[in-house]
């Protein structure tokens, strides 16, 4: 405890609570504080503290306490519990927070009987049924030094399901009951039909036959039940307790199905009439088929069901031509004319926002559907819209009639004063196009404008004047047609290192010459360029790589007219798993060529460029000559072949 005094005196004491229970204060003396809640040491204080300064009793000098650390218990909780063992608690902790250390009862360990040991007695058994159904902690202990909290093995147990609030296996206190049982579950649920409860229960020892059964079903007496408290019946070890549920199926009902307002389930009465229960689903809906209402009637007989057939009226204004009494779990389906009919369509397709199908309804026409669509999108060809309709006459194996009508400007649904369309292309009609009438399953398809579609687009890229994004002017504009509206090449760009990626089926890198394209336009070198081409034009490059089966892979200066061999021979030579046929060169345009022969004899190399890689091939390494294995093979066969020679010479 912290004591501070202030006022005419300034004082600040660390008092500690001995063994013995006394606090040491100087010029005050000893004063026992065991077992005294804070307000009565505040108290005690009030009147020691005041004998010795006076400025407490005049008001003038202030004391406060506070409690700065608790003392620690050393108790011990052991037998069925999670972890047994011996637990430094504080001075203020209880049987509860003892258990809550220890991981609480085990399975086996009991929830009636916790016993506290205080200095080899008994001195409380706690009952933990109090604190988990009730929360209450009254009997809740504070332990001292040395304590021992021992949890038992559990006593008597019974089982208890069915409709109660909480069904579970409960420990019972000496000589507690059915009701006992009960109320500890919280009682019986809403759906306890309180009519039968049943307890399965194992028979003594000294009464069980061989042959006979081991357990017996004991039916506890219905006016015992009825009254909505379980009765006290004694409940023994091991007992089995069924609290029964009212029956789930339902009696006394009639259902109600089909074109009413308010379809379900009601209740049946004796002498109940259809009007009644269709007036209490809020009547019959328009359209509803007279005539044709069913009755689906329970045979009591073999719990088969058989039709009824009974008219319904128009409206629900008009009386009913039969009124029919209804039998219990009669079953009632009045039919409504929508839900007969089919669901027919109409489909959209072509230059619209949102093609697709489109419930048809009377009196539909293509305006509206093209609405519905989302409208017409831009390139849509305004002169003819296709209708494909169902023939009437299929005898000549015809699927469908064609027709074609044109279109106005008001099909744009452009606001007035606005340009009917904003793309080039043939000029729409003013207003005054005949209004097209669908019918169900008429397929309606809006065409493009021929030639119509938005700009293609190229990439320069590298060393052009004006290197960037380019609209191709036409179908057929060629690569020096986009390079002369680029600014031409640029004073340091390397023309034969040109590229041509084409992003158009996946074609890739394309072969490309772009000196004979700029020197012949429109000639067989000059390609026609597709939408998304890449065209990269780089820098020159007087580097030559060297990789491969070579001595020393490097990069060597471009030496005009100098042929690959002497590449080869500044790179060191070829390395000794160096494959000589194979030597291929990678050019800056993305070609390649291969050194071959002509005639078998004569070696042909390619010409060597500015930029380009020299690969050399590399033999595969060879595996290791294993001389055990090779010389068991030789001996082997020296063997079969000295078989072979003796039976010859027989």
């Amino acid at each position: 405890m912290v004591l501070v005094v202030s006022g005419d005196v300034e004082l600040v004491h660390n008092l500690e609570v001995t063994r013995d229970g006394f606090v040491l204060i100087p010029q005050v003396g000893q004063i026992y504080v065991s077992s005294m809640t804070m307000a009565q040491v505040k108290q005690t204080l009030r009147t020691r503290l005041g004998a010795a300064y006076s400025g407490i009793r005049t008001g003038s000098t202030q004391f406060d306490l506070t409690l700065a650390r608790l003392r620690t218990n050393q108790v011990f909780v052991i037998g069925e519990v999670v972890q047994p063992g011996a637990y430094q608690l504080a001075s203020v902790a209880t049987v509860l927070n003892a258990l809550y250390a220890a991981g609480g009862p085990t399975e086996r360990g009991s929830m009636r009987q916790v016993r506290v040991e205080r200095q080899g007695r008994t001195i409380a058994v706690f009952d933990l049924y109090d604190y988990l159904l009730r929360g209450d902690t009254k009997s809740d202990l504070m332990l001292e030094m040395g304590d021992v909290v021992f949890v038992p093995v559990h006593g008597v147990r019974a089982a208890l399901q069915g409709a109660v609030i909480r069904p579970a296996i409960y420990e019972l206190a000496s000589e507690q009951t059915l009701t006992d049982l009960v109320d500890a579950a919280g009682g019986f649920s809403p759906e306890a039909a309180l009519r039968r409860i049943s307890i399965s229960r194992i028979l003594p020892a000294d009464r069980r036959v061989p042959g006979a059964p081991d357990r017996v079903i004991l039916d506890v007496p219905v006016e015992q039940v009825a009254g909505g408290r379980a009765p006290a019946v004694p409940i023994a070890p091991g007992d089995e307790v069924h609290v029964f549920e009212v029956s789930t199926s339902r009696r006394a009902i009639v259902e109600l199905k089909g074109a009413v307002y308010q379809p379900g389930t009601f209740g049946w009465r004796p002498g109940l009439r259809i009007s009644e229960v269709v007036k209490l689903a809020g009547g019959v809906k328009p359209a509803v088929l007279a005539d044709m209402a069913h009755i689906e009637r329970l045979n009591q007989a073999d719990s088969t069901r058989y039709l009824i057939r009974i008219g319904v009226p128009a409206d629900s204004t008009q009386p009913w031509p039969n009124d029919v009494v209804l039998e219990e779990y009669d079953v009632v389906t009045i039919f409504g004319r929508e839900n007969l009919r089919q669901n027919r369509t109409v489909h959209i397709s072509g230059l619209v926002d949102a093609p697709g199908t489109f419930e048809y309804t009377e009196g539909m026409t293509v305006r509206d559907l093209i609405l519905m669509a989302g409208g017409l999108l831009d390139g849509a060809l305004l002169d003819t819209v296709e209708v494909a309709r169902l023939p009437l006459n299929r005898n000549s194996g015809q699927l469908a009639r064609i027709y074609r009508f044109p279109l106005d400007s008001t099909y744009l649904f452009e606001p007035k004063g606005t340009s009917f369309r904003f793309l080039p292309g043939p000029p729409a009609r003013a207003a005054g196009a005949t209004e097209i009438v669908l019918e169900p399953f008429d397929r309606v398809t809006v065409f493009r404008q021929p030639e119509f579609e938005l700009q293609r687009t190229v990439l320069v890229e590298g060393e052009v004047v004006f290197p960037g994004t380019f609209s191709l002017l036409s179908k057929t504009e060629r690569l020096s047609s986009v390079i002369r509206r680029a600014g031409g090449l640029s004073p340091t760009a390397y023309a034969r290192g040109a590229q041509l990626v084409r992003a158009a089926e996946d074609a890739g890198a394309v072969d490309l010459n772009l000196e004979a394209a700029l020197r012949e336009p429109g000639g067989r070198s000059d390609p026609i360029l597709k939408p998304g081409d890449v065209v990269r034009v780089p820098e020159y490059n007087v580097v030559v790589k060297v990789r491969g089966g070579v001595i020393d892979p490097v990069s060597v200066q471009f030496r005009p007219g100098a042929r690959l061999s002497y590449y080869i021979r500044v790179a060191g030579g070829y390395s000794r798993s160096a494959d000589r046929s194979r030597v291929s060169i990678r050019y800056a345009n993305g070609s390649a060529d291969v050194r071959r022969r002509q005639l078998l004899l004569f070696r042909v190399d390619p010409e060597v460029q500015p930029g380009a890689l020299i690969t050399v091939g590399v033999k595969p390494d060879a595996e290791p000559l294993n001389t055990t294995a090779f010389l068991a093979s030789l001996a082997q066969i020296l063997a079969s072949t000295a078989t072979i020679i003796v039976i010859m010479n027989r």
